[in-house]
């Protein structure tokens, strides 16, 4: 499922300009909701870094 959505998000999402970013797939152990101050444990594997987060 990661590869899937990470192929349609670099498919769609590719501008062929200078710094469009990185894909970063990695565990999260938990999410932390700041307006709702929750923590939620989850299993997800998908993290997004745009561009002007990550200068690689």
């Amino acid at each position: 499922m990661v590869d899937s959505i990470t192929d349609v998000i670099m498919r769609e999402g590719r501008t062929g300009k200078i710094g469009e970013g990185l894909i970063w797939v990695l565990p999260i152990e938990s999410a932390r909701c700041i307006a709702m101050e929750a923590i939620s444990e989850i299993a997800s594997y998908v993290m997004l870094m745009p561009s002007r987060v990550s200068n690689f």
